[in-house]
């Protein structure tokens, strides 16, 4: 097993499609089947399930996704951390996420204001946010869980209001706004097992009086494509500029029972001195989000 055989499945796998993924690894199609089918076979067992063009992680694909994109990190890490030995001038802050849309503008921005800096952006799944930060893997997380923890300081960045996402065909699309308890027998559309938006929108239906009835389990990016083409509903922040392509196609209606915000924290170990890279980073995502992101 290599790396770039870990880098093609992780492609794959975010991708469901061969052809999109073999462009953005620039190899061909055939190539890039070979790689993971030898990866499969070094493995003894089939990792996607193959639907025409498409293809899905299966119980066991998603299972080994999240040990790839830990080797895949680590690898990257060790990477940087020789790069810094070369650049000592260069500053390292390695960055724990669970939700990536929440904050990438923002995140964005202080990397453009701040070129010497090398930002690296782990994803975290939601039982591993407290474990990771503590064993010092990364320096900071970013997540829409507040940490129970009393050894893990949480400061709120941004409150966002969520909507529920429907087809415009939907019956429930012309409606000014919604107590989701309406919703209590829809099918829903939502991140797998295990991601932090997944388990805030299970405990946001529970608040509503039910539990939501998943349907489709999908990547973040795809979520509002899967409501467009009619297959479920979706809890969903509505951010105009991004949303503006499915304006025609989505009804983001707003929710008004339960009438609670998801809140988006920026978390620390208490037992980890903070770098003044980190103290910098915190400063600036505090001020960006006050000042841009509502209307990002």
């Amino acid at each position: 097993m290599d790396f770039e055989k870990l880098q093609h499945f992780k492609t794959v796998a975010s991708t469901e499609n061969m052809t999109q993924a073999s462009k953005l690894l620039h190899i061909t199609q055939p190539a890039l089947s070979l790689s993971v089918s030898r990866l499969e076979k070094q493995l003894g067992l089939v990792l996607f399930d193959r639907i025409g063009k498409s293809v899905r992680l299966n119980p066991a694909g998603k299972a080994f996704l999240r040990y790839a994109e830990q080797i895949l990190m680590l690898y990257d890490d060790a990477r940087h951390e020789l790069e810094q030995h070369r650049n000592q001038h260069v500053s390292r802050l390695v960055l724990g996420i669970t939700s990536f849309v929440a904050t990438q503008n923002a995140i964005r921005s202080y990397q453009t204001s701040h070129p010497q800096v090398i930002l690296k952006q782990r994803q975290l799944y939601a039982p591993d946010i407290i474990s990771t930060l503590k064993k010092r893997n990364v320096e900071l997380a970013i997540s829409n869980i507040e940490a129970t923890d009393p050894e893990i300081e949480s400061c709120e960045l941004l409150r966002q209001r969520l909507q529920l996402a429907v087809p415009r065909t939907h019956r429930f699309a012309q409606l000014e706004s919604i107590d989701l308890f309406e919703a209590r027998d829809e099918g829903f559309i939502c991140m797998p097992e295990g991601h932090a938006d997944r388990v805030f929108f299970d405990w946001f239906c529970r608040q509503a009086g039910f539990e939501q009835k998943v349907v489709f389990e999908y990547f973040q990016s795809q979520m509002l494509e899967t409501v467009a083409a009619g297959i479920g509903l979706s809890l969903a922040v509505n951010y105009p500029k991004k949303n503006a392509r499915y304006a025609d196609r989505i009804a983001f209606i707003p929710i008004t029972n339960p009438d609670l915000p998801r809140i988006v924290w920026i978390q620390r170990y208490k037992g980890m001195t903070l770098s003044g890279t980190a103290k910098e980073f915190i400063e600036y995502l505090m001020w960006y989000c006050s000042e841009y992101l509502p209307e990002d």
